[in-house]
């Protein structure tokens, strides 16, 4: 019984959780900042990294009607989840702090299935925003020379490098 916990926990939670951000964090991140800038290349990705999660939202609890809610959601919750985990990576040099973050967050969100009102649901998607743009607000994030090459600036204003 141990060894199916463990197994349990390592396969739901920390392999996939690792894979995702090795390649989201470790390889993507750095190309779309690299290509798009700082804020654009983090929005890119959170659409990417949505995309790839859209699988999860077509299940048994649903009907067609919340499918399209739940993929707005997901999309929402998954860009601000990127500049989060982005965050986190620029901010340390390392996954591991996004890996953490994001198995914390995937377990919470295993935990609480169907239980959690929409309304709860979008309280948590906000708070997850504001905590971003805290963080970009007031810890402005660690770059390597050269890596972003479009200003935020640029960003708002549309302008593509």
């Amino acid at each position: 019984m141990l060894a199916f916990l463990r197994f349990g926990l390592l396969g739901s939670f920390l392999l996939p959780v690792l894979f995702e951000e090795i390649i989201f964090r470790g390889l993507l991140q750095p190309w779309f900042i690299r290509r798009y800038g700082l804020l654009r290349g983090l929005l890119l990705l959170g659409i990417l990294f949505a995309v790839w999660h859209y699988d999860n939202d077509f299940s048994q609890r649903f009907t067609d009607s919340p499918v399209l809610v739940q993929r707005i959601l997901r999309l929402l919750l998954s860009v601000v989840l990127s500049f989060v985990l982005g965050w986190l990576t620029l901010r340390t040099g390392s996954i591991l702090p996004a890996t953490l973050a994001h198995m914390i967050y995937d377990s919470f969100a295993e935990a609480r299935l169907s239980a959690w009102t929409p309304l709860q649901s979008v309280l948590i998607y906000l708070s997850w925003g504001v905590l971003a743009c805290f963080l970009y607000r007031f810890w402005p994030p660690r770059q390597e020379p050269g890596l972003a090459t479009a200003s935020s600036s640029s960003f708002w204003n549309g302008s593509l490098p």
